[in-house]
């Protein structure tokens, strides 16, 4: 299992995101710099950006990452559908 650094969408931002780091962790030990994640909340699940992997923390209580967001994918099964639809 890994720790990771996210930060979450902002309207007040320029970049969309705000510039507050929170911690999850996660057994996905893949991500990359920007990717989308779904994470844990107190009031359920919430899109996030995941930042970097850290070795340690004091943070107690830590929620989990839950999925990759794979919006390339996401991309081509919808043309995919769209074109099917069309053939229909």
């Amino acid at each position: 299992m890994k720790i990771a650094v996210v930060n979450f969408p902002s309207s007040l931002s320029a970049t969309g995101f705000g510039e507050k780091e929170y911690h999850y962790k996660t057994y996905i030990e893949t991500l990359n710099e920007n990717n989308l994640v779904v994470v844990e909340t107190a009031t359920g699940y919430t899109v996030a950006r995941f930042k970097r992997y850290v070795e340690n923390t004091q943070v107690k209580d830590m929620k989990y990452i839950v999925q990759l967001i794979r919006l390339k994918r996401h991309k081509q099964l919808k043309e995919q559908c769209e074109i099917d639809a069309l053939l229909d």
